[in-house]
This record gives C-alpha cells, structure tokens and sequence, in this order.
C-alpha cells in the first residue's frame, strides 16, 4: 500500500479539529445514504449550506469507475493544494478560454444564476509523484460519498461530482475514507487566509503580484510555494499550494511552478 502515513502537525490539529466540530452533522459518520438516514437529519445540518447560502438539497454524485488502464500507484512525494478562483471558473464559458488544470463543467450550484458570490474555493488535494506528470491516481476502489460528508464540505468544494471525482481520482491514494481525506483537505484550506482580490484587481499586476498577494495574508508562505494558473487569454484560473510529504509548504517542484513570475494576469471580479 503505497497511501500516505504522514499526519497533520500540531497546529494543523487545531485547525482540523475545529473545521470538523464547527461543520459537524447528525449522522456525519454514517457509510450509508439510505432513507433513515435522510428522515434523521435536522435543520442543523443544513448548516454548512445556510453558511454560504447553498440550497439545502442536492443530487448526489455518481461513480467514475475508472478504467484498470487509469490506475497509478506510486510513491507519494508531496502534496498540492489546488485553489480555483470561482468567478474566473464560472466566467470560462463566455469567454471560450478554459484552463487546462480547471473542472472541466462547474456544476450550478457553484456557477449558477443563484449560486452564492465565492470567492476562492478548493479544487482538491492531490498527492504528487517524484517526477513530471507521474502523480498517484485511482489507488483503490473508492465507493460513493455519503450525503452527510458531501453536505459538510459543499461550501468549501461547491459540487458534489468534483468531491467524487477528487476522492475517487486523489483521495483514494492518500487515506481510507472520504470522510478523512476531505477532513483533510478541509483543514488545510482553512489554515489559508485568503489574499484581498479586490486590492488585486484594482491595482493590476502579474503572477508575481498575486503571490505576494498570498505571501501578505500568510507570513508563514513562501513565495516558491505558490505556482499560479492561468487560462489562455491570461485570467486567473488557479493558485497552487506545494506541501511536503508532512503536508507543510515547501518550494515547488521545477514542473509544478506554474506561470512565471512576469506574466501579466487578469482577475475576474467577484459579484
């Protein structure tokens, strides 16, 4: 089993176990999503949802099912925390430029007329390989995501498809439940503060402009840490987080640095 052993540090702990309690469910542990357990949830549950004004139900995920010829276990050398910046995700289509690295269909909770204003949301985390384009992928079989878990994390990940495509596709290589590797995950983005975007915007700048944005809000973050995505026109599509094996920041590798530092960059503005 090539999954990873590492754990959290003690200040991710903190953070960890705060992100859990504060978006804790009745029935948050449950392995299944049968009737019961939809007449057992109360309105306590929808907190998550209220939190970010996502509607209270949703369609549940379906299975991948990747193919024997997808799987690639390998050892693991690190770790990415991949941000989407929303509004140039849900911009894309109009423009007829999506990047490359993005989710390919954002779903309409996150993109639609009556989605809420997000700002940066996670597209996932992802175990690294030790050389180019040889990431871990599909490492065991991974079943369906419960309702609950998928309800816990829709504010940070606003589509159920892409929570079952990342705990399909990265987390089944990482931990042995979905529930684990998105409390995870969920840790590890709220110990990001945010940069403020709309100083950005108004200032104009580059992809350097935008790592320093981040550097500001985070002292503990360094600059080679940070790999910036970019669709083809030049919005900001994606910022990157390079961790360690023990899931600290840690410079990123030469092919995951993303776009240099002097490439002009356009941000779309949050509603």
């Amino acid at each position: 089993m090539l999954r990873a052993n590492c754990r959290l540090g003690p200040a991710l702990l903190t953070v960890a176990a705060f992100s859990i309690s504060a978006c804790s469910l009745p029935g948050a542990n449950a392995e299944a999503d049968g009737p019961q357990a939809g007449q057992n949830e109360t309105a306590a549950a929808d907190a998550p949802q209220r939190a970010c004004g996502l509607p209270a139900d949703f369609a549940m995920p379906h299975a991948e099912n990747p193919g024997a010829g997808q799987v690639r276990r390998r050892t693991i050398g690190g770790y990415t925390l991949a941000l989407s910046w929303s509004p140039g995700i849900c911009a894309r289509a109009d423009r007829g430029d999506g990047p490359p690295d993005a989710p390919d269909a954002p779903d309409a909770m996150q993109c639609g007329a009556d989605a809420p204003d997000f700002g940066f949301v996670l597209h996932g985390l992802w175990p690294e390989g030790t050389a180019p384009r040889d990431w871990p992928q599909y490492c065991a079989p991974a079943p369906l995501i419960d309702r609950a878990t998928i309800r816990r994390h829709l504010c940070m990940t606003p589509d159920p498809q892409l929570l079952q495509h990342e705990w399909e596709r990265h987390g089944s290589c990482m931990r042995d439940s979905a529930g684990d590797y998105f409390d995870t995950a969920a840790a590890l983005y709220q110990r990001v503060h945010m940069p403020d975007m709309a100083g950005l915007i108004a200032r104009g700048g580059d992809v350097a402009a935008v790592k320093s944005a981040f550097v500001a809000a985070n002292p503990t973050l360094p600059a080679a840490a940070i790999a910036v995505s970019a669709s083809r026109s030049g919005w900001l599509s994606e910022v990157h987080i390079c961790l360690d094996t023990q899931m600290q920041y840690s410079a990123c590798p030469a092919w995951q640095r993303g776009a240099p530092d002097h490439v002009a960059i356009r941000v779309e503005p949050r509603n």
